[in-house]
């Protein structure tokens, strides 16, 4: 069964918040598959329904997969119950401490690196 990476991307109908929001997916020749991922931050309430389906949809997306690694700026705090929900549907777990602050402005830690069925060491830099 090929990748759902490997696959023309499914796209919700054109209507739909997360139809022209891109990520990015590759396979790795040992099978692993890398999203890179960055949904629109929250700042009004369609950015915020666009940013809650985006995460939907790719969660979804990314349980398929055997192994994945996710990594990106997701405009969601390990807080968030979208943020929660994300890991719970993706089957992934989190690399990154929750008090890594990677957006300075309201200390907050926006941007992750999560894995499903992989170990991998999370380094944060300056």
């Amino acid at each position: 069964m090929p990748s759902p990476c490997g696959a023309p991307r499914r796209s919700p109908a054109a209507t739909s918040p997360t139809a022209a929001i891109p990520y990015i997916c590759t396979t790795t020749t040992d099978g692993t598959v890398l999203y890179a991922l960055h949904p629109p931050p929250p700042i009004s309430s369609v950015l915020t329904q666009a940013r809650i389906a985006y995460l939907h949809d790719t969660a979804a997306r990314i349980a398929a997969e055997p192994r994945a690694l996710v990594v990106g700026d997701l405009n969601s705090s390990p807080y968030s119950p979208h943020y929660r929900d994300f890991l719970h549907t993706s089957g992934t777990t989190a690399t990154t401490r929750h008090f890594t602050l990677t957006w300075r402005p309201l200390f907050l830690n926006l941007d992750h690196a999560l894995v499903k069925n992989l170990d991998a060491t999370t380094t944060p830099l300056p």
